[in-house]
């Protein structure tokens, strides 16, 4: 309110009129609408939830992927990734898998998920990997983010989805 009332002045003044009371959230309403800082403007999912195995040492497309276009060019997207899964090793070396987000041809984000150098013959590990990153892609035009995968060991295997699980990209577009 533009004044402030206490307790000891509302014995001798009248309470805010219904008017006032409009017109005070009127005012508070547009400040606020006026900062439209952090707004989610849209919000794109894409998954997979049929098996995707590789032995590649080298990034691969994993098949989950989601595409946004942008509002405006200064606006951030938030990238949500979860992939599920499981790693076999075969052979007697440690192994492991990586995984990177991908924008168009341009590394977002890569992430290690070594399982602590495991050893042995036919070893298996479920194992889950999600990440998480803000974005700037600076256009207006579809932008395509997606995942890549790879074994950093050519003894290993890596799944995703494997028949119980599914993995998922979602994109939520913030105002600058």
């Amino acid at each position: 309110m533009t004044r402030a009332r206490t307790l000891a002045d509302l014995g001798s003044q009248s309470l805010a009129t219904d008017a006032e009371l409009a017109s005070e959230v009127a005012t508070l309403d547009s400040t606020i609408s006026g900062l439209a800082l952090g707004k989610v403007l849209q919000v794109v999912q894409g998954s997979r939830s049929t098996a995707f195995i590789t032995s590649s040492t080298s990034f691969v497309d994993t098949g989950v992927s989601a595409t946004i276009t942008p509002s405006s060019a200064s606006n951030k997207i938030l990238v949500l990734v979860n992939h599920t899964g499981m790693v076999r090793q075969v052979g007697s070396s440690s192994g492991g898998i990586s995984t990177q987000i991908v924008r168009g041809s341009s590394t977002v984000v890569a992430k290690d998920a070594v399982l602590l150098g495991y050893v042995g013959t036919n070893v298996r590990v479920d194992t889950s990997n999600s990440s998480a990153v803000l974005d700037s892609p600076n256009t207006t035009s579809a932008t395509t983010y997606k995942t890549q995968i790879k074994t950093n060991s050519s003894s290993s295997t890596a799944t995703i989805c494997n028949g119980e699980t599914h993995s998922s990209i979602i994109l939520i577009e913030v105002s600058a």
